[in-house]
């Protein structure tokens, strides 16, 4: 494969379908190795439309990358886990116009928080792009409270259906494959194993609020209606969220910001 792409030679159509049938058999061992033969078997089936199965074709050079890290992968030869382990804490996303937010639970329990905003060029990506670029940040935002809890499978939950069906069945358009490999190699470096669902919007509703969370933390409720709220409601509120040491309603709470 690497020849035939560094010297451009001809091959067939279904010497290259031969090839990515061979390939195919490494997802039992790398699991996300399919998304690095969507090049080659995108530009496998340009050619099989526009011509036949038995005409030649040229392995385009954008499937050099996708060759390397399969050729690394093999070199490496890392056992996999073939178990699918119990994810021992929760990550819920969201991504809003303006910016990006996240928790991570462990049994209902609030473990850390993470949001942030866009820049400009990033705020006018579609909606699917955003939510995938909010799942790389929330991932590497907490890498090291993952590495410190010995977390080895992690819940992933976002109200973006498509983007959950993408990365859990390593599925999408050529033009969109690139922020799925992303992910996932993101996943590698961690080290984790994900089971990624999907969580309707209705019940996404601390991710939601940090995802539009401005930073500056100049929000507070008035301490009067707090209390008239929580009593009418028979709660007794153990922890501020959306605080920092000016403005807590509770002496127990959590910051947005360092």
């Amino acid at each position: 494969m690497r020849r035939w792409v560094k010297t451009g030679t001809e091959i067939t159509v279904k010497q290259t379908a031969k090839l990515i049938g061979k390939l195919n058999y490494l997802r039992l061992q790398f699991y996300e190795a399919s998304l690095f033969l969507n090049t080659m078997d995108h530009l496998k089936a340009q050619a099989a439309k526009l011509r036949r199965w038995d005409t030649t074709m040229i392995m385009n050079k954008s499937a050099i990358p996708d060759k390397n890290w399969l050729i690394a992968k093999l070199k490496a030869n890392i056992p996999a886990q073939l178990i699918q382990l119990q994810p021992q804490l929760t990550m819920t996303t969201d991504a809003a116009p303006s910016g990006w937010g996240s928790t991570l639970e462990k049994e209902l329990e609030m473990k850390a928080i993470a949001h942030g905003t866009w820049i400009k060029r990033q705020a006018q990506l579609s909606i699917y792009n955003r939510e995938i670029k909010a799942i790389i940040q929330d991932l590497r935002s907490f890498a090291k409270t993952l590495k410190n809890l010995r977390v080895q499978s992690l819940a992933i939950r976002s109200d973006n259906s498509i983007a959950v069906f993408d990365i859990r069945k390593l599925r999408t358009s050529i033009s969109l494959i690139k922020k799925i490999k992303q992910i996932h190699q993101t996943i590698e470096k961690l080290g984790i194993q994900i089971q990624i669902t999907h969580l309707p919007g209705v019940r996404n509703e601390i991710a939601d609020a940090l995802s539009r969370l401005s930073k500056a933390g100049d929000y507070k409720l008035k301490e009067k209606i707090f209390r008239q709220t929580y009593l009418q409601m028979n709660l007794n509120p153990i922890i501020d969220l959306f605080s920092q040491h000016f403005n807590n309603l509770l002496p127990r709470f959590m910051s947005t910001i360092r």
